[in-house]
């Protein structure tokens, strides 16, 4: 009875098979990229403590904010908590109207491709190289058009786990005057980010999060840096 009121977009939407297994101590799993290990003790108790006033909306999170901004060297005004996968819907929602696209590299994180398309957008689909790396900046150049918002850069990239652009190749992107989103969720594992890229160019957004390094996927906690 209810799917008739379904909007059209929803309805061609094909159903994502995560194929979620049940855990159990004989085998690791490791492709949700978690970390195997258990969080510090220090966040743990400090997690604790807060249970009794979970009735209550968080009123901490100017203070996560103001230590992630130490952390990441970002003034609290360009940064936005929220998780990652709430991070793609809230940039689609702002972003993209009917037809609007987006261009991703393949293979990738599929998550933000379906929120785009959620919103009645469209996906042009790049192939990365046999090197798992971007496509020379002319080709990515011949794909855009007037409906074109959003280029999306998954770095170090999920699921090929290397990176797939330097910072002097996303600076390239950049130029070419669309929103460049760069999802570095696992740039902590790595010894590269193109947050200093931010005092530089305006149309440049971050996606990092709390569950892969920090070992806090079951909060759901990450955040949007952004240079506009």
């Amino acid at each position: 009875m209810i799917t008739k009121f379904l909007r059209k977009t929803v309805l061609s939407f094909p159903e994502i098979d995560w194929k979620v297994n049940k855990y159990n101590n004989s085998y690791l799993v490791l492709k949700w990229g978690e970390n195997q290990y258990k969080p510090n003790s220090k966040v743990l108790s400090s997690i604790s403590n807060k249970l009794s006033s979970i009735n209550k909306y968080p009123s901490l999170l100017d203070t996560l904010k103001e230590k992630v901004c130490n952390y990441s060297g970002i003034v609290p005004s360009k940064c936005l908590i929220c998780g990652a996968d709430r991070a793609f819907r809230i940039i689609s929602e702002t972003f993209i109207d009917k037809n609007d696209e987006l261009i991703i590299f393949q293979p990738t994180f599929p998550i933000f491709e379906k929120c785009v398309q959620l919103m009645g957008g469209r996906v042009k689909r790049l192939a990365l190289n046999r090197k798992f790396q971007l496509p020379p900046v002319q080709v990515i150049s011949k794909s855009l058009t007037s409906k074109t918002k959003i280029i999306y850069i998954c770095n170090p990239n999920n699921p090929t786990g290397n990176f797939v652009a330097t910072n002097k190749r996303i600076e390239q992107i950049l130029e070419l005057g669309v929103v460049v989103v760069v999802d570095e969720v696992y740039s902590e594992f790595s010894n590269q980010t193109c947050i200093n890229l931010l005092k530089k160019y305006n149309n440049l957004i971050i996606i990092r999060s709390f569950s892969k390094t920090f070992g806090l996927a079951g909060l759901r906690v990450g955040y949007i840096l952004s240079s506009g």
